[in-house]
């Protein structure tokens, strides 16, 4: 549990109550068992491989929505499901605690990693399939990836601005 100084000094808390509240929290803190703390990482992992499956069951499945739109249309349609992904992933992400930086990090180049290479793989797909049925359909992978990475990554770098904000 985190604690927020700031909002606790709003409620009226003096520091001495502040510095006993932190103190039962540390404490708490570090008497988890091993077991525990090996359980949240081994959550964390699980969740973060969930979201990923998740993001490119949800890019195959916007698949032939791309085959009748126009370029923009379709970065339209790829930057509103990267929205959606983002937050829900944001979402899930921010409400496991004691997060420590490599896992932000690993949330913010892996996750634009796999929407790169699905990216890809979805629009050789579209043109695989609108060349089976007679049309002509003008994706760009890279421009499709990025902007699928941006879109996902923008909810979750709110995210974490805002929590970083909160703890000022």
């Amino acid at each position: 549990m985190k604690i927020n100084e700031q909002s606790l000094r709003e409620k009226g808390w003096s520091e001495e109550e502040i510095a006993h509240a932190q103190k039962i929290v540390g404490k708490a803190h570090e008497n988890k068992q091993p077991t525990h703390k090996h359980l949240e990482k081994a959550m964390y992992w699980f969740l973060f491989i969930i979201i990923i499956g998740i993001g490119i069951g949800g890019a195959f499945l916007i698949e032939p929505f791309l085959l009748y739109l126009k370029p923009a249309g379709a970065h339209i349609l790829i930057g509103i499901v990267g929205l959606v992904f983002g937050t829900f992933a944001g979402i899930v992400v921010k409400d496991i605690e004691d997060l420590e930086k490599h896992h932000h990090l690993a949330v913010s180049v892996i996750i634009p990693i796999v929407a790169i290479i699905s990216s890809i793989i979805m629009s050789k797909q579209v043109r695989t399939a609108a060349q089976e049925i007679g049309r002509t359909v003008e994706l760009h992978p890279f421009a499709l990836a990025v902007v699928s990475s941006i879109c996902i990554l923008l909810p979750y770098g709110i995210f974490i601005w805002l929590e970083e904000k909160k703890r000022k």
